[in-house]
Order: structure tokens, then C-alpha cells, then sequence
């Protein structure tokens, strides 16, 4: 994705880190859900795996945020809305369709679903495209309204600006909440990237607001809303647990997680800007370096996690679950950059990634 131009004071060191922890942390969820199947519900492991998951559910609204911090910065030049469709549309058109075919056919291939041309065109309506595309089909949704967007920001207040998020965020989490319980998650193509708008501009307010914006009586409120969320949600939570909708309840929409993820995001923000303070030169070098091909391995992490499926087949069992979860996540990840890299190096293939 590309930087816009930035301003005398600002550093997009942060985006480098914020990416790649994201990236390491979608992996860590799928390599952990990979494993919950082979559990005993409700056993020792089974339970660290679904908090494993939940801690790192602020991964997908982080990158969200990011493209919010970049695009809808008034110093990211577009001349006209149509420049940035064009600009944008160009990045994510090829990927969208190439690794959408990818993971229909595996889902045929491997999974053995009955993939037609019905069956598609029923799941893309349904915002239900395979496997953890739909960020993609999200991030069109986000980048078609982003001209608008971009008009608000610069013509309201940072007050303005802050209340519609706080606006936003409520009418997302009773939603989701809403849908998870009594309609069934569903979801519709030409919408579903609507609930996602509050961290689309909280992304860009955050790298705006000055230090004292956020106060330690305002994080302090935070997570006791988080925590009191928590407990109300507990029974609830656990008693859905095994249906569908359960890994929902605590989703990107719930009140810990936007919690978590705009903590996350300020303080990776907040760090670039401490005077005085040593970063070390071989990590910022490393992701640096790593940054480039996040979109990549986000892609196509997901085939090398079928791939080391089926390459192990028979041999996971419930014993090995803690030992694996982080070796099989440097390995996914690892693969992923390899691929990655070798596609961008590779005439043709790099627009693929």
C-alpha cells in the first residue's frame, strides 16, 4: 500500500510494526483454530486455544485502521475521485479475483463442497466468500466511499469526528451482537462493510488526536467496560460455544476488542513519537524489510495452512496442541514471506500480491 505524504513530524515506522504483528496474529488464529477440532471442549488446552483467538481478534481491525490512517489523510494526494478508484482498484482487482478462484477451488478440491457457479454466486451475495477473502471484498466496500470520507474529514472537527466513531462503534457492537444471536450472521455483499467504518476513520483520528487526548481516566473507563462486557457475555458466550455463531459474541465488534485494537494502534503510533527513545535498528530493519509483502502473506498464508494440513494429515493429536501452535505459526509465516517475495520478484505474478 502506498504512503502518503507525510508531514514534517510524522513517521510511518508504526504502520511497518502494526502490519506485521497483524499479520504474525491472523496466522496465530488460524493455525490455532487448525487445532480446536482435535480437543476435548471445555479441556485445559481447548480453553487456551479459544483465548489465543480472542486476544488476537484486533488483527483484522488493525489493518482496517490502517488504511484509514493513510487514505483518508488529507496529505495522501488524489486528484480526483476517479484517480483513486483507478489506483486502488489496480492493487486489489487481480488478488481479489485470482486468490477468491484459489480458495473456491480448494474449498472443491480439498474440502469437497459442491462449488458451482450457483454456489458462488450465493456466497459472494452473502458476503461469504471462501476462507478469509471477504477482507478483500471489505476493503472495497471501504475504498468506494473513501472520497466522501475523505470530504468529512477535512471539513469537521476532531470533536465532530471522535463522536461519530463513538457513534459508530455502539451501533456495530449491538449489531453484531443482534445478528450473532437472531439472524444467524448474516450478511449481505453491498453492506457488510459498513459496521467496519468506525475503525476505517478511527484509524486516521487516532494519528491526529494530541497526548492528552486520551487520558488514563479514559482507558481506565475503557477496560472496565471491557471487563464488565466480559462478564455479562460470559454464560452466554459459553453457552453458544460449538454452534456457529459463538466465535462471534466476542468478535471484531465486541467491546474488548475495539478496546484492544485502538490501544494497540495509539501506542504503536504514540512509540514513533517518544523524543529520546532508542528503537533497535536490526528489528525496524527486519519490518521494514517484512512490511512490503503483509498483503502477500496475508493471501496466501491460508494455502500454505491447507497445504501443512495435508502434508500432516493423521499425525495432530490434542497432546501436541500447545507445542505446535507457535512453531506451526513461525513456519505458515515463514513459507508465506518466501512465497511472497518470490511472487514479487516475479514479472506478471507480483500484481498478484
Amino acid at each position: 500500500m502506498n504512503q502518503p505524504n507525510s508531514t514534517p513530524t510524522s513517521s510511518y515506522a508504526y504502520i511497518d510494526r502494526l502490519r506485521v504483528l497483524a499479520s504474525v496474529a491472523v496466522i496465530l488464529i488460524h493455525v490455532t483454530l487448525g487445532s480446536l477440532d482435535t480437543l476435548t471442549p471445555f479441556g485445559l488446552c481447548w480453553w487456551i486455544g479459544h483465548w489465543i483467538c480472542l486476544v488476537n481478534q484486533w488483527a483484522v481491525p488493525i489493518f482496517v485502521m490502517i488504511s484509514g490512517a493513510l487514505l483518508l489523510n488529507p496529505e495522501h494526494r488524489v486528484n480526483t475521485p476517479m484517480h483513486f478508484y483507478k489506483k486502488r482498484f489496480q492493487k486489489i482487482g487481480w488478488p481479489l479475483l485470482f486468490w477468491t478462484s484459489v480458495y473456491f477451488g480448494i474449498r472443491k478440491v480439498l474440502d469437497h463442497e459442491p462449488v458451482t457457479a450457483g454456489y458462488i454466486l450465493d456466497h459472494l451475495a452473502k458476503a461469504d466468500p471462501p476462507y478469509h477473502t471477504y477482507f478483500l471484498f471489505l476493503m472495497v466496500g471501504l475504498y468506494l466511499v473513501t472520497p466522501v470520507l475523505r470530504l468529512f474529514v477535512q471539513h469537521t472537527s476532531s470533536p465532530q469526528r471522535r463522536g461519530l466513531i463513538l457513534i459508530l462503534f455502539i451501533l456495530s457492537s449491538g449489531y453484531a451482537l443482534a445478528n450473532a444471536w437472531f439472524w444467524s450472521n448474516e450478511r449481505f455483499l453491498l453492506s457488510f462493510f459498513v459496521p467496519y467504518l468506525g475503525y476505517y476513520l478511527c484509524g486516521y483520528e487516532l494519528t491526529q488526536l494530541s497526548d492528552s487526548t486520551l487520558t488514563k481516566r479514559h482507558w481506565a473507563w475503557a477496560i472496565g467496560l471491557s471487563l464488565l462486557y466480559i462478564v455479562l457475555i460470559a454464560f452466554p458466550y459459553t453457552d453458544s460455544l460449538g454452534r456457529q455463531n459463538g466465535r462471534f459474541v466476542l468478535g471484531y465488534f465486541s467491546v474488548p476488542v475495539i478496546v484492544m485494537s485502538v490501544a494497540i494502534f495509539r501506542a504503536a503510533w504514540q512509540q514513533d513519537r517518544q523524543t529520546g527513545k532508542q528503537s533497535n535498528r536490526r528489528v525496524e530493519k527486519l519490518t521494514h524489510r517484512i512490511a512490503p509483502a503483509t498483503f502477500g502473506i496475508y493471501l496466501i498464508h491460508l494455502a500454505v495452512l491447507v497445504g501443512l494440513r495435508e502434508a500432516t494429515s493423521g499425525h495432530s493429536t490434542s497432546s501436541h496442541f500447545l507445542v505446535n501452535v507457535v512453531p506451526g505459526t513461525i513456519i505458515a509465516f515463514g513459507l508465506s514471506y518466501a512465497i511472497t517475495w518470490v511472487l514479487q520478484k516475479t514479472p506478471g505474478l507480483k500484481r498478484l500480491v
